[in-house]
């Protein structure tokens, strides 16, 4: 990311896709919850410093992991290289499923 906008708008985006991954997952059925904790663990921490980290938050790849989506578009996502593409896309499965929750 080149400069403090970009880098304040890439926060912004990072914070509310992980509101957005929290809500979902305390939203889902005790039964789905238990089973994504047992096999996957608690989802990772908020990261304070997006620069620091080369491959992105641990937690988007935790939910890439646990969405109940087909392989094909779980690559699509796991294979961009920008995050803010990444967290785009991931803001889009969570805004669907929240439809779907409510």
């Amino acid at each position: 990311v080149e400069n403090e906008d970009e880098i304040e708008n890439l926060r912004q985006l990072h914070d509310l896709v992980y509101s957005q991954a929290c809500s979902w997952f305390q939203n889902l059925r005790d039964r789905f919850r238990s089973q994504i904790l047992q096999h996957f663990g608690s989802m990772p921490g908020r990261e304070e410093n997006l620069q620091a980290i080369p491959n992105g938050p641990a937690w988007c790849w935790w939910l890439l992991a646990v969405l109940p989506v087909d392989p094909r578009y779980q690559l699509s996502v796991l294979s961009m290289k920008s995050l803010k593409e990444r967290l785009t896309k991931i803001q889009h499965i969570l805004t669907y499923f929240s439809r779907d929750q409510s």
